[in-house]
């Protein structure tokens, strides 16, 4: 699981983190900077994503640990 350490760590001790370490550890999937219009931009993520399928994969991922959960 991406970044199960320091999501841990941010929530059982409120440790602070900058995006950039997000980001390299899979917390956040990415970084608006500012260079385009904020809602143009999250149009075209939006539509990166969709391309790729990443909503039906996290989907089948979110229902593989549900149900190892409930098999344990």
């Amino acid at each position: 699981m991406a970044g199960a350490e320091l999501s841990t760590q941010m929530i059982v001790f409120g440790t602070q983190v900058n995006a950039k370490k997000t980001l390299e550890n899979g917390i956040i999937d990415c970084i608006y900077k500012g260079e385009d219009d904020f809602f143009d931009a999250a149009i075209n993520y939006t539509q990166k994503l969709l391309a790729t399928k990443a909503p039906e994969r996290a989907i089948q991922c979110i229902e593989a640990a549900c149900k190892s959960r409930h098999q344990s």
